[in-house]
């Protein structure tokens, strides 16, 4: 069965499971009274969710899902689904560490945005007054790339997953089985892919667009943030982050390498161009560029950064960041870009029939995660995939609606 038949019986009974969710509810309002009532109205809205989210595994072949419901400080639902490995079989659960590719993004921003609370930077600084080398798009060599440029998205450097010989080398470049382990990185690999000189230097990898004037989303841009965290505090950058974002919130399972980690409770990625039902296993990996892609967290661990963030910087009494800091990392940095889809700093922006959303979505070899807070209740959801294919990125957007429909009745 091709995707779009998929995408169409998928729509088809998740309506269905809707319609009998509403009926239902109907059935326990007429029949029952008082607190029980609402009680259970609300117990069968929630087994009707569960169930969509089930046949949703089912009809996407994935083999592992976790996922969760956030309202203001807290989780205040949660489920997993499959198996952590499913040639062991074993259930995941809210400890359960997934690969969350550019779900990494914001937490490298956040790590930035601490340094430039301690007035380290600025942001709108020259990124070559801390980098050994220089950093200018051939195209524009006069006009310098910023620490802001680098966190939205318009430093000028390039997209680097569209088809064609450029993302074939960035893959080729850059990814890794298990822990990256190459020595001249950061240093001297960034300088030898950025700069005309170096030896593994692509020109693909500027765009003909002067910095600043144009969003484009690039990996190695946050490649640069990492290194640019590691260069201003002094500390290797998943340390850094260790110290300042994971310990003090209490997210116990979270790096950005597997040797943290108890590898036995990651949840293995699977691709779908294989046989059904659950592809073809696909070895543990990692990028090169570890700032933009290489965060394993759980549910748990990552519900408490973002509460964090929802919350104006705050969770459990810890702060890792300034409200006013919040909100500008939550800010659209693109008023003419889309009247939909924007960016912050380090966040995905979206704008729908008045409502603002902000998150991150990421997805890669047997992944698609995604994360997303609703501002005007503070309410947020995170799911966790071990696949990724056509058909889970195209139907996110009614999977995103009814999850929060599934919000609008919990709340």
């Amino acid at each position: 069965m091709n995707s779009k038949k998929l995408m169409v019986l998928l729509a088809f009974l998740l309506s269905l499971s809707l319609f009998c969710s509403t009926v239902s509810s109907n059935i326990v309002t007429i029949n029952n009274s008082g607190n029980f009532e609402q009680k259970e109205e609300k117990n069968i809205r929630i087994n009707f969710f569960e169930k969509f989210l089930e046949l949703y595994t089912k009809i996407c072949r994935i083999p592992s899902m976790s996922t969760c419901i956030i309202d203001n400080d807290s989780i205040i639902w949660s489920k997993n689904y499959g198996f952590v490995d499913p040639q062991i079989k074993n259930k995941p659960n809210d400890d359960s560490i997934y690969l969350v590719m550019s779900i990494s993004k914001p937490v490298a921003a956040t790590a930035l945005m601490q340094l430039w609370e301690q007035g380290l930077f600025d942001l709108d600084e020259d990124v070559n007054n801390y980098l050994p080398f220089s950093l200018r798009n051939p195209n524009y060599p006069n006009v310098p790339i910023t620490f802001r440029m680098l966190l939205s998205h318009r430093s000028s450097l390039n997209w680097d997953e569209e088809p064609g010989s450029y993302s074939v080398q960035c893959l080729t470049k850059t990814i890794c089985l298990g822990d990256p382990d190459v020595e001249s990185y950061p240093h001297p690999w960034l300088e030898n892919y950025l700069c005309p000189d170096g030896d593994i230097y692509n020109p693909e990898v500027w765009v003909d667009e002067e910095p600043g004037s144009n969003y484009h989303y690039a990996n190695v841009g946050y490649a640069l943030i990492g290194y640019l965290v590691e260069l201003i505090s002094h500390e290797e950058f998943n340390e850094y982050c260790k110290n300042h974002i994971f310990l003090p919130l209490g997210m116990m399972n979270t790096s950005y390498f597997y040797k943290d980690l108890n590898n036995s409770n990651i949840c293995i990625p699977y691709s779908m161009s294989g046989p059904i039902p659950t592809g073809h296993r696909q070895a543990l990996y990692s990028y090169l560029w570890a700032a933009c892609t290489d965060l394993k967290t759980t549910i748990n661990d990552l519900s408490k950064f973002i509460v964090a963030h929802m919350n104006g910087g705050m969770y459990d009494s810890v702060r890792i960041l300034n409200k006013s800091t919040v909100d500008m990392m939550h800010k659209s940095y693109y008023p003419d870009f889309s009247s939909e889809e924007n960016y912050g700093l380090g966040f995905q922006i979206h704008n729908k029939s008045g409502e603002k959303y902000y998150g991150h979505d990421g997805g890669g070899p047997g992944v698609h995660t995604r994360m997303l807070v609703r501002s005007s209740d503070n309410s947020c959801f995170i799911y966790f995939l071990t696949t990724s294919s056509i058909l889970t990125w195209n139907t996110s957007d009614f999977v995103e609606k009814i999850y929060f429909r599934q919000i609008n009745r919990l709340t």
